[in-house]
């Protein structure tokens, strides 16, 4: 093989390996701290930050060394001992910290272990990209061609992991793959006995990674026995034993035990008697397994859809049901819009809606949807966290929201204080027949009384009562999972609270202006325009496709199982961006068309996201390559506008690319946490337009 290509071959491999291990540890991360966007944004900025700092910090060493293939393969090296043990450390992190299994961390211990378990291999490599740009070729075309190289290897790294591996192997097994890969790559880019030695090493740890597997998932659950644990389209689900009970958990958080049979019990008893007539025909979205669908049967029930989209979860099903239970294997967002059947009952017995996920049971879009598979006299039925007792700011927003929401679709929604608040929603007064319920173990006649008192129902009915100013939860602006980030944040971190309420109360149009002033301050200081440029290209990039991905989640639902394609189709766009900059007949010398490009991609995805129409997944992966398609084409020119102005190859590569993934991290809480849920899509999509304009003004001058 020629000398060069070994050199090829080794920067596509690692572009390969940063996209598998960035895809395999945020899953793994999000499985023991949950799946909400706060966690996921968080995740992301600690992965970047870490990239930029290997990049950044580590730009200049990669210059001095003298021997720098040997380098990149101790560097691989590192990473391949690195993945497994990191794996395991993110499994058992939460002993570490002194954690039960299943609950909630605080925000600044989330950061902590993320940072610990992510630095060793991010930041390494990090340093590669710098390394590998010295060792191509010196000036730009060596740091270009890594660009490219990385972000191919990226590619197809992705579709495989998308296509193929996530559907088959667990996070061990392909960190077994990729310490393969990388010991194959050392080989030939270096073959020499030490070498050979490593990659021994390397096959060693491989063999034993199955057995860290196991161990790790069963340290994960202290005090319980874990029955199984698989990984599906929508997270990672456990089940384990506790005292004869199955509980089933979804990225670390508790879906449902069989043990929750007395809330089931009030919840579906409260629906029965709102009930204008026995339910000849109903719909149930979660919470099934956890003793809802017995429930129901102790009812007049001739018809019982149960939807969960998982197969998987269904396997996993702790019995069989009679003829009259439908365990219908699809989404629920999916199923409402397409079916004819009509319900007596719509029963959605989910979690408040903490996550993107989530979120999409609670919009007026599925309200309306809901609304027109209902029968004249029917009724939808949920759920959400609150008292009848006491509510605190934080459960009053959510539950004001929602019910605002609710109230804009259906002509009367009604409101029961409980174990949990409880909303009836439909066209008619619903008038409670006490005689209807079926008493059983744990909810009886006094109990349903003492719920329909009326004292207690007009507190709860002060307590969420909605204004002009309540703001309604839509698919483009999930506001709701705002609003439980804070009621999350109450519980388990009250600094977060603080910090949630006071991102709340910033108002748009001063940080317009401070935008527009920061960037006119970096044109009078030349120094600065070529990385905050790249900085400012690197954040709208990642927010456009952090768009992509929520709106995806919030038609799908399965954006655990798409992120490794999404990132894939994002990446393909960097590569082909780059391409269409560094080809031999170099037609485009300006970043200036391709930032335009993807200027005018962004706003025909607001557009098309305004529909109503579920989209396909292909139109998604198109727009993810047109959002990665802005840094694509523009670092390339970068760095060869900073050829003069930073000295050495590896300098040069890390410095820019570190501020390029810089501001990629600043997006990744910065549009997910902040602009998508508390101003919307639209606001957002122009805000991240109004960045690309102000860095195509820039780009003219940034040489």
């Amino acid at each position: 093989m020629p000398r060069l290509n070994n050199k090829y071959f080794a920067l596509f491999t690692t572009g390969a390996a940063a996209l598998a291990a960035q895809v395999i540890f945020l899953r793994e991360l999000i499985a023991v701290f949950g799946g909400n966007e706060l966690i996921y944004g968080l995740l992301l900025m600690i992965w970047l930050f870490a990239y930029a700092a290997g990049a950044f910090c580590f730009g200049r060493l990669a210059d001095k060394i003298g021997d720098k293939r040997s380098a990149f393969v101790l560097a691989q090296t590192a990473v391949m001992i690195c993945l497994p043990l990191m794996l395991f450390l993110t499994r058992t992190i939460k002993i570490i910290f002194g954690l039960q299994a299943g609950s909630l961390a605080a925000l600044p211990t989330i950061i902590i272990a993320a940072a610990i378990v992510l630095f060793p291999v991010t930041a390494v490599l990090g340093f590669q990209f710098a390394l590998g740009s010295a060792l191509l070729a010196a000036g730009a075309g060596g740091i270009g061609l890594a660009y490219l190289l990385e972000a191919g290897g990226s590619v197809v790294g992705g579709l495989l992991l998308g296509l193929v591996l996530l559907n088959y192997l667990g996070s061990f097994q392909i960190a077994i793959l990729l310490i393969l890969l990388l010991a194959a790559s050392g080989l030939i880019l270096r073959p020499q006995k030490w070498v050979w030695l490593l990659a021994g090493s390397a096959l060693v740890l491989a063999l034993i990674s199955p057995g860290l597997d196991r161990l790790s998932n069963q340290l994960a659950w202290p005090g319980q026995v874990l029955a199984a644990s698989v990984d599906s389209a929508y997270g990672k689900i456990d089940v384990t034993k506790s005292q004869n009970e199955l509980n089933y958990y979804l990225n670390g958080s508790l879906l449902f035990s069989t043990a929750d049979r007395p809330l089931a019990e009030e919840f579906i008893g409260l629906a029965m008697v709102l009930l204008p007539k026995d339910p000849g025909s109903v719909l149930l979205i979660g919470g099934g397994f956890g003793g809802a669908i017995n429930e129901l049967l102790r009812y007049p029930v001739r018809q019982l859809d149960y939807l969960e989209p998982d197969p998987r979860l269904l396997r996993l099903a702790p019995q069989s049901y009679p003829p009259a239970v439908r365990l219908i294997p699809e989404d629920g967002i999916h199923y409402i819009k397409r079916t004819r059947e009509r319900y007596d009952l719509v029963l959605i017995d989910l979690p408040d809606p903490q996550s993107a996920l989530l979120n999409r049971f609670y919009t007026k879009e599925f309200y309306q949807n809901c609304k027109k598979i209902l029968k004249a006299d029917g009724l939808l039925a949920f759920k959400l966290s609150g008292s009848a007792d006491f509510m605190g700011e934080e459960t009053r927003r959510l539950n004001a929201s929602i019910y605002k929401t609710a109230s804009q679709v259906f002509g009367r929604v009604a409101v029961i204080p409980g174990s949990s608040n409880y909303f009836f929603a439909g066209e008619q007064e619903p008038r409670p027949e006490p005689k209807r319920l079926r008493a059983g173990e744990y909810f009886k006649l006094p109990a349903l009384r003492l719920e329909l008192s009326g004292e207690k129902i007009a507190y709860v009915n002060r307590a969420v009562a909605f204004s002009e100013k309540t703001a309604i939860n839509t698919n483009a602006r999930p506001i709701s999972y705002f609003q439980a980030l804070l009621l999350w944040s109450s519980y388990f971190d009250p600094a977060t609270k603080d910090f949630l309420y006071a991102v709340l109360r910033l108002n748009i149009v001063p940080l317009l202006a401070a935008l527009v002033l920061f960037f006119l301050s970096v044109k009078l200081f030349k120094p600065l325009r070529l990385p905050v440029m790249a900085a400012t290209v690197g954040l709208a990039g990642l927010s456009a496709q952090l768009l992509i991905m929520l709106a995806f989640q919030a038609q799908f639902g399965y954006l655990y199982q798409a992120l490794a394609l999404l990132t894939a189709a994002f990446m393909a766009g960097l590569a082909l961006g780059s391409y269409l900059v560094i080809r031999p007949d170099k037609r485009i010398s300006s970043a200036g068309l391709p930032l335009l490009l993807g200027l005018l991609a962004l706003v025909l995805f607001i557009l098309t996201m305004s529909t109503q129409y579920i989209l396909p997944v292909s139109l998604f992966l198109l727009f993810s390559l047109l959002a990665g398609s802005l840094a694509g084409a523009f670092f390339p020119l970068a760095v060869k506008a900073g050829e003069k102005q930073f000295r050495g190859t590896g300098n040069l590569a890390g410095k820019l690319y570190g501020a390029d993934l810089l501001g990629s991290a600043i997006a990744a809480v910065l549009a997910g946490l902040y602009f998508i849920p508390v101003f919307g899509t639209l606001i957002t999509g122009l805000v991240v337009c109004a960045a690309l304009l102000l860095s195509i003004l820039l780009v003219k001058n940034a040489g």
